[in-house]
């Protein structure tokens, strides 16, 4: 019985002006439309100017027959019966179904001493796929939504469909000649229906119930396997009996199999997944064609794509056949040379008659311009002594240095050095090598010219770095289409295989400045537009066919382990951690035990998904 300080507060509710408080008016009766029939025959009115997408809301308007219906369905709450009885449970239930153009509805009624006690009303605006339907379709479609609405109402129950639609009186004794009744009638086989009685039209006083119905909502009935596929596509195979189904879309094997209840849904899929015999942690298509023969549910593929997603040890050892997730996120322009510089190690290599081990290589992200110093080791105090000698005291100090996490970069001699000289030192994301990827790439590029350049003691190969690193700097950059020597001083290098000078032509010095920051300035936007171009194209290219998920905070995820590892062993983390920072696509995520906390690429996190 609705409770009357409701019914009070509906009843002094204004008309609506806008769309907004249309909405709002109707969302305050919907607790109530199940107690009254007619219900989505009065609101019509008012769905028809609330059903607006977001560009047509300014459409909106209230005009007089708007008006009638909000008093229309005010009045209802207090002229019609709001009330339902409780069903007795040794009669059977009475379901009279009807269908229009446009929509469907239903009633479910128990006969109780000569009387018929309303259960439950129930109506739907038919989507506009579903209104192409045939008339037969339509009847039969009302059937399936009214019992699946029902469904806590009058399963386990007899139950008597009375229908104004002759034909489908004998859907339950024989094949219909329409497959998408035929399935219908599989898809109602879990209720225990005693017979389908016809009625006629004049005594069917079923109005054609009208309501909003979401396009997005998922619906068994489209599953194509099973459910109820368009008009336009023909299976090869005919369904002959409601226990027999097609095994295949290509098929014309038949197999029966048994309708599963959703209380033992879990069950089979814990034994067809982790059962050592039966499912051995295989993949999803392995369980769907081992039970396709056996048994059947509605939605039962994703059933089973989702539980092979939530397992949590197909994450900690499964090998991933896709790319990596994560789209490209290229590093902003520095707005000119020395803004931001690279620096990474690359060694060891082959010790020299110098003693020379390592290689410090330096890059600025504006130019383009390599510095490369051949260095005995990578200790802290090296690291810092080459920086300071070798790149700070020739080129200046840069405004922000890019390096991985290495103890040679992240210790308190570079701290303090960064204190002192005045410098940001900011680290790239553990076991993430392509955000320093400008530096990573050139020591690919040169140890494989070093290598054919050294000699056959495979020992002097810093003999030719210098040489090697100057070959590249005059060289033209791909992405920017300019050599890092002419972006560094706004001319290009003279080089070996040049001519003579016959002469020279000395300038005034006041000249020669302001060609040359002409010149540069010149060089400078133009390797920008380039640069920027190039980013674009390489972010198309990376980012197709890549996912690229995003997580929230709380989210549970496994963490990929990165160190020395046997053939057995997982590939993620097997203790979850927590996500409590975004900045995507690098996740802070803390250990739920030990509190640390890590900062970790979305490449190297797999979501742990609740069953």
């Amino acid at each position: 019985m609705p409770m009357k300080e409701k019914i009070d507060t509906i009843l002094q509710i204004q008309e609506p002006r806008t769309l907004a408080q249309a909405n709002r008016f109707l969302g305050s009766l919907g607790w109530y439309r199940k107690f009254l029939p007619h219900f989505a025959d009065v609101a019509a009115p008012i769905h028809t100017v609330t059903n607006l997408t977001k560009p047509n809301r300014r459409k909106f308007k209230w005009q007089k027959t708007q008006s009638d219906a909000f008093h229309q369905l005010k009045q209802m709450l207090i002229t019609e019966p709001l009330f339902l009885h409780y069903p007795v449970d040794d009669l059977p239930l009475i379901l009279t179904t009807d269908a229009s153009d446009i929509g469907i509805g239903g009633v479910l009624q128990q006969e109780v001493k000569g009387q018929l006690h309303n259960l439950y009303y129930y109506s739907q605006v038919m989507t506009p796929c579903e209104r192409k339907y045939s008339a037969i379709e339509k009847e039969a479609l009302a059937i399936y939504k009214c019992l699946n609405r029902m469904r806590s109402f009058v399963l386990g129950r007899n139950i008597i469909i009375r229908t104004d639609h002759c034909p489908l009186c004998s859907i339950m004794q024989k094949t219909i000649k329409n497959a998408r009744v035929n399935r219908i009638t599989h898809l109602i086989q879990e209720y225990n229906i005693d017979k389908v009685v016809h009625i006629r039209g004049r005594y069917n006083c079923l109005p054609d119930y009208l309501s909003r119905y979401s396009k997005e909502q998922y619906d068994d009935l489209f599953d194509i396997e099973y459910g109820l596929a368009s008009k336009n596509y023909q299976k090869s195979s005919t369904v002959t009996s409601y226990n027999i189904l097609s095994n295949s879309k290509r098929s014309n094997e038949k197999c029966q199999v048994i309708y599963l209840p959703s209380s033992m849904i879990d069950s089979l899929l814990k034994a067809c997944h982790d059962d050592p015999m039966t499912g051995a942690h295989f993949s999803t298509d392995r369980m769907y064609y081992k039970i396709l023969n056996l048994f059947w549910w509605p939605g039962m593929k994703s059933s089973i794509q989702d539980y092979v997603k939530s397992c949590q040890l197909c994450k900690q050892f499964n090998i991933s056949r896709n790319r990596k997730y994560g789209h490209l996120r290229s590093i902003p322009q520095p707005e000119g040379p020395f803004a931001l510089v690279g620096i990474d190690y690359c060694g060891p290599l082959p010790i020299t008659p110098r003693d020379n081990q390592y290689v410090l290589v330096v890059t600025d992200y504006f130019t383009r311009y390599i510095t490369a110093i051949a260095l005995p080791n990578c200790t802290a105090v090296t690291t810092a002594q080459a920086l300071f000698n070798e790149y700070f005291c020739k080129f200046g100090i840069p405004s922000i240095i890019l390096s991985d996490q290495g103890t040679h970069f992240q210790n308190t001699l570079m701290a303090n050095l960064q204190k002192l000289i005045g410098y940001n030192h900011i680290y790239s994301t553990s076991y993430h090598p392509q955000t320093n990827g400008v530096v990573e790439r050139f020591n690919a590029t040169f140890v494989a010219q070093i290598a054919k350049l050294q000699c056959s003691q495979h020992n002097n190969w810093d003999e030719f770095l210098q040489p090697v690193v100057f070959a590249y700097n005059t060289g033209i950059h791909k992405s920017i289409k300019f050599s890092p020597y002419e972006l560094l001083y706004g001319r290009a290098a003279r080089l070996p295989i040049h001519p003579q000078p016959t002469h020279f032509i000395f300038n005034k010095p006041n000249d020669y400045f302001e060609q040359l920051r002409k010149t540069l300035r010149i060089f400078h936007q133009a390797s920008k537009d380039n640069l920027r171009l190039q980013q674009q194209h390489s972010k198309i290219y990376y980012d197709r066919n890549r996912l690229n998920p995003q997580l929230s905070l709380g989210d549970r995820v496994l963490t990929r382990i990165h160190n020395s590892r046997g053939k057995l062993d997982p590939r993620f983390s097997s203790i979850p951690k927590v996500v409590v920072e975004i900045h995507h696509p690098v996740y802070v995520v803390e250990d739920e035990y030990t509190h640390e906390k890590s900062q970790v690429h979305i490449s190297d996190l797999r979501p742990i998904l609740s069953r």
